[in-house]
Formats: C-alpha cells, sequence, structure tokens
C-alpha cells in the first residue's frame, strides 16, 4: 500500500472539512451567550462569569441584539419635555435554573450598534466594569447615568455615540480605557469625581466645548488629585487649546504643575474644596474655611461645626459666604462662635424657625435674611455692621433682641427693633413691635417690609416722615396711630397693606408720596389732614380690575392738594364720596383730577353734625377708629355720639 498517497488524500479531505466548516460559521450567527431570560417582556442574554455573577452579553455576532427592548417615558433633559426616551433598564439580578445571579458587568459588544436606545437605567449599582465595545454605535444614546461602583470603561465602549450630550464618571472609577468616547460629537462636558487613568484616544473627536447651561466649561474635575492622562492624545490638541477645565477652588495649581494638565490653555474655578453633611466649604489659608453652599438638604436642629477636617488637617469655620446657605430648610440652627462674619443673603429664602449667631459674628451682611422664615433673632455684642435690608421681607419674625453691651446697635425698651444707636435710627422691625420708641428719629426704608406678624403700629411724634416702603406687605396691619408731627410719608410706605380699612392722615403731613397706600384693598375710609399739598401718582390706587371697597375720602385741605398724576385715588373714583370743607367745594369740582370722584360735597351737609374750634376744655374724644385722642387732635373726632370737625 501507498502510505504516502494515503496521508495526501486523507489531509486534502480534512482541509476542505476545515473549509465548510468555517464557511458555516461564517453563514450562520454564532452564540454569544450562556443563557436568556425574560426581563421586561424581552429576551435579556447573560454569560456566567463566576459563582454567581453573569454579565449581560449579546445574542449573536449580528449585535444589535436589545433595539426593541425599550420601555418607559422620561424627562428630556435637554428639550425639557417628556418624550419617548426608550429607556434600557439594566437588572441588578437574574434568576436561571432556580439559581439567582448577580449582575456585575456589561461584557464587551453587549449592546452594540443598539441605535434605538436613547437612555441606559440601572435598577441598583452593582455593575463594576463596562466591557470594551460595550455601547459602540449606539448613536442616539443621550444619558448613561453610570453606576456609583462602576470600576473600569474599556476600550471603545461608548465609541461613536454621537448623541452622548454629557458624562459623569463617578468616584468609583479607576480607568478609561484607549478610545472609550472616541467620535462622541455631541459630548460637551462631562464631570471627574475620581484620579483615574484616562487612555490614549479617550475622548478623540468629542465635542468638550461647554454648554451654556455649565458657562462654557467643559471638563469639571472636582477632585484634588489630576488624573493620570496616560497618553497626550487622550484629548485632542483643539481640547487643549478651547476647551475650559474647572476645578476645586484651591487647587488649579495643583493641576497645573501636571505636565498633561497644564497643556489646557483655561482653566476656571468651582466656588468649594470639600464638602462634609450636605455643606460645602472653600479652603481660606492653612487653618480657615468658609460654607459656600449647601445641598438644600432639611438640617432640621443643626450645630453648625466649629471646625471640619480634611486631607488629614482640620480647619476652623470661619465664615458664611454670600449665599452660603441661603435656602437652607431647618429647624433650630446654632452657629458656632468661630464665625466672624455672615454673607450678604448668606441665609436668604432659607426655612428655618430660629437661629442662634455666635458670640464673634462681626458682621452681618446685606439681606442676610431675606425673605427667611425665622421668628426671632438674637444680635449678640459682637455685632458691629449690619447691611442694608439684612431682614426685609422676613413673614414670621416676631422677636428681635440685641445683647446689652453692643456699641453700635440696640433694641431699646424691649422694642422687638433693631435701632442704630448712634443716629437713633430704626433698621428693622419685627411683628411684635407695636410701639416705636420715642427717642427714635428716623425709620429706615423697608424696616417692617413683608412682615406679617405686625398687627398695629404706633409712631411717635419724634419722627417726621415715614420712609420708602417701610411697611410695604404689612398684610396683617390693621391699625396705625400716626404722629402728629409727621411731615411725610414716602413711596410705597403702606403698599399693599391689605387688612387696613381706615387711615387718618394728621394735619401735619404735607406730602403723601406715590403708592404710599396703593393696593390697600379693605381701605374704606380716607381722611386727609388740612395741611396737606402734594398727592403722588397711584398713592391710593388699586388695581383698575381689582375690588375698590373705599366708600368715603375726606380732604379738610382748604386748597385742593396737587395730585402728581390722575390715578392717585385709582379705582375709587366710581363710587367713594369725596369730602371737602363748604368754602372750597367749587375749588375741588373744578379740579382736573379731584373732579374724578363719584359724588363731592361739603363736610357740613355730609354727616358732621358741626365744626367746632377747640376751647381747650377735657373732653372724651375719639377718633373715627374708636381711639381716643386728645385735645390736640385736630379733625373729625367722635364725641358724645356725634361726628364734630375740630378746626
Amino acid at each position: 500500500m501507498n502510505t504516502t498517497k494515503t496521508k495526501s488524500n486523507f489531509s486534502s479531505r480534512l482541509a476542505k472539512i476545515v473549509v465548510l466548516l468555517a464557511l458555516l460559521a461564517y453563514t450562520l450567527p454564532s452564540m454569544a451567550y450562556d443563557f436568556e431570560v425574560m426581563y421586561s417582556d424581552k429576551p435579556m442574554y447573560f454569560n456566567i462569569i463566576g459563582d454567581d455573577e453573569v454579565c449581560i452579553t449579546y445574542k449573536d455576532t449580528t449585535y444589535n441584539s436589545y433595539d426593541g427592548n425599550y420601555t418607559d417615558e422620561d424627562v428630556d433633559l435637554f428639550e425639557m419635555q417628556i418624550v419617548k426616551l426608550r429607556c434600557m433598564s439594566i437588572p441588578s439580578t437574574v434568576t436561571y435554573d432556580n439559581k439567582t445571579y448577580r449582575v456585575t458587568a456589561i461584557g464587551e459588544n453587549a449592546f452594540r450598534d443598539c441605535t434605538k436606545i436613547k437612555k441606559i437605567k440601572w435598577k441598583s449599582e452593582p455593575i463594576k466594569v463596562i466591557g470594551a465595545n460595550a455601547f459602540k454605535g449606539c448613536s442616539n444614546l443621550k444619558y448613561v447615568d453610570l453606576p456609583g461602583v462602576l470600576e473600569t470603561i474599556g476600550k471603545h465602549a461608548f465609541e461613536d455615540c454621537a448623541s452622548l450630550h454629557y458624562i459623569e464618571i463617578p468616584e468609583s472609577v479607576n480607568s478609561i480605557e484607549e478610545y472609550a468616547f472616541q467620535n462622541c460629537s455631541s459630548l460637551k462636558w462631562m464631570y471627574l469625581f475620581s484620579a483615574l487613568t484616562i487612555g490614549k484616544g479617550a475622548f478623540h473627536n468629542a465635542n468638550l466645548k461647554g454648554h451654556n447651561f455649565s458657562e462654557g466649561v467643559a471638563i469639571f474635575c472636582a477632585i484634588t488629585t489630576p488624573p493620570i492622562i496616560a497618553d497626550s492624545t487622550a484629548f485632542d490638541e483643539s481640547h487643549y487649546s478651547n476647551s475650559v477645565v474647572c476645578v476645586l477652588h484651591s487647587f488649579e495649581n495643583v493641576f497645573r504643575a501636571d505636565d498633561n494638565w497644564n497643556r489646557f490653555a483655561h482653566y476656571s474655578h468651582l466656588i468649594y474644596d470639600f464638602q462634609e453633611n450636605y455643606t460645602y466649604y472653600r479652603i481660606d489659608n492653612d487653618e480657615e474655611v468658609s460654607i459656600v453652599t449647601n445641598a438644600y438638604v432639611d438640617m432640621n436642629d443643626w450645630d453648625i461645626p466649629s471646625t471640619v477636617d480634611f486631607l488629614g488637617r482640620s480647619y476652623t469655620v470661619r465664615n458664611i459666604e454670600d449665599n452660603g446657605l441661603k435656602n437652607l430648610v431647618g429647624n433650630n440652627i446654632t452657629m458656632p462662635n468661630t464665625i466672624k462674619r455672615i454673607g450678604a443673603k448668606a441665609f436668604a429664602n432659607s426655612f428655618i424657625n430660629s437661629i442662634t449667631i455666635g458670640d464673634s459674628v462681626e458682621v452681618i451682611g446685606f439681606g442676610a435674611f431675606n425673605e427667611s422664615e425665622m421668628r426671632n433673632i438674637y444680635i449678640p455684642k459682637s455685632v458691629n455692621r449690619i447691611g442694608d435690608y439684612a431682614f426685609i421681607n422676613t413673614q414670621n419674625l416676631e422677636f428681635i433682641t440685641v445683647e446689652e453691651g453692643n456699641p453700635v446697635y440696640d433694641s431699646r425698651e424691649n422694642c422687638n427693633a433693631l435701632i442704630h444707636s448712634a443716629t437713633n435710627r430704626l433698621i428693622a422691625g419685627a411683628g411684635g413691635c407695636r410701639v416705636i420708641p420715642s427717642s427714635v428719629t428716623s425709620i429706615a426704608d423697608s424696616a417692617f417690609y413683608g412682615n406679617c406678624r405686625l398687627t398695629e403700629i404706633t409712631i411717635p411724634n419724634s419722627i417726621n416722615r415715614i420712609a420708602n416702603g417701610a411697611f410695604v406687605g404689612c398684610a396683617n396691619l390693621s391699625k396705625i396711630m400716626f404722629s402728629d408731627s409727621l411731615k411725610s410719608i414716602g413711596g410705597l410706605a403702606f403698599f399693599a397693606n391689605i387688612s387696613l380699612t381706615t387711615v387718618e392722615i394728621p394735619n401735619s403731613v404735607e406730602s403723601i408720596e406715590s403708592g404710599a397706600f396703593g393696593l390697600c384693598s379693605s381701605l374704606q375710609n380716607i381722611t386727609l389732614g388740612s395741611r396737606l399739598k402734594f398727592i403722588g401718582t397711584g398713592a391710593f390706587a388699586t388695581l383698575t380690575l381689582m375690588q375698590n371697597s373705599v366708600d368715603s375720602v375726606i380732604c379738610l385741605a382748604t386748597t385742593p392738594p396737587v395730585m402728581e398724576s390722575p390715578n392717585c385715588f385709582e379705582g375709587a373714583y366710581g363710587q367713594a364720596t369725596l369730602l371737602v370743607p363748604q368754602v372750597s367745594l367749587q375749588l375741588y369740582k373744578n379740579d382736573p383730577n379731584w373732579s374724578q370722584f363719584y359724588k363731592i360735597v361739603a363736610i357740613e351737609s355730609s354727616g358732621i353734625d358741626e365744626i367746632s374750634v377747640d376751647d381747650g376744655a377735657p373732653k372724651e374724644r375719639y377718633n373715627l377708629q374708636g381711639q381716643p385722642v386728645g385735645d390736640d387732635y385736630r379733625g373729625i373726632v367722635i364725641e358724645n355720639g356725634k361726628k364734630i370737625l375740630i378746626e
């Protein structure tokens, strides 16, 4: 037998079989999975990678295995509307053949070329690895919130995801491998929370030009150690030249000291360096930090710490910066004695019941407690400067107390007001301030602005002007006792005091400025004193479409006061009766502004029983609000059951 020929024939047949098997393998899709399970009524494919672990994989080498597996409607963050985002939901566990496995990885090519998926959702966060090519070619994938335990993003993992807008790399990630985000042409910005390694070409042809949401910043690095750029080609030359890198407030020098990160031409800063207990701190020097913002969570009863630790060093908490604890939610807040400055609007819009200011605070900034909900405030004697409008629009503020011994401010006579001692100027008032002390000589603009606890106020004779906006929006203020020395009432002084029903302007007042009693929608009776000369635009006006309740306006001035514009009593002209002195009746009827009133009559024929010249004899007299008045009071009074005009 010719053994050589036999062996040759056998080899020839074997070669043909191998070729046929290869052709068969090419024409029939190869199975890439160990098992499949139904998840959300659709098949999902898995490979076993450990005793109780699996990774998600693809069905066969045609890929595109999951384009039918989308669910839910969700918010499109960029289009700001509810749209069908075709969300792919990733399970945390699966059960097969009566055994439960943890899903800990996205395998190679698992979602490759699934062009219909727009968002990835994780039922929980066990995923540690995203394999090579895992989402490659998912051209409509817009959102991926990476799991918080993720360690590795594999080669080409998100390559050609042309719709991906941004990516947030969690602290757990150790590496972004080669070309992981190559050709992500819509990827405008990313967050890095880990000092990871970035591989060759990882962001080649990514956009990284920043977004208007991020003020042009493309790369946020909320870390103290620069990520390792393993190869300079991780980013393109255009990135180094044009992309803005934003780093922690005090760490730009650390990044610039790195040879690769120093190639970036443009840097900006985050406002903080680190966070603890939902509070963000900025390092000011080797020993001190300032609070710069918070995470807007409910702090309940919170003692602000006096010291915080970071990177093995202890820092003293020295300041609360501008807007530092804005929108804070809590019950009782206590400051440590280490804090020296409370910045502008530091507690603005805060929902807190009370706050204890530390004994070392020296400065309270502009609008520091603007629109906060606290009920009481205690100013220690250390405070020597308080900015304008520090307590404006604190609707529930009822008590203000200044510690004795403060060299600049006081709350004399337990008046529940903040007074500048040297000038006797009332800066801010609380709802508990019913009577302004007679030693106060002026009221600051907006001093009681928006206080809904204030129900009545007595203005002493020491004050000759009500400041602009002094009592704006005091919704429950129903009783005002003006001083007989008052000369002018400022613009918007009592604007929108919706509980006022009667206003009696004393004879001493010469001007009422624009909007002073505008939108006082419950106002029924207005009495204007005999020396009044000027009424500003909209001084007693309500909105044209608003129901106006004014029944009568009594003006005791013999010469009609000048109206700045026709709308001084807008809304009242159509139904209110104007009562004026008999001798001036025709003057008012001829005046183009005063003549707008529905009815103009002389005081003597309008229910006033008599006009009297005060003889100085003691009498029991009351104003139209039922309050006792002295013998020196001038105007309409009730005496022995009769209305009398005292001239």
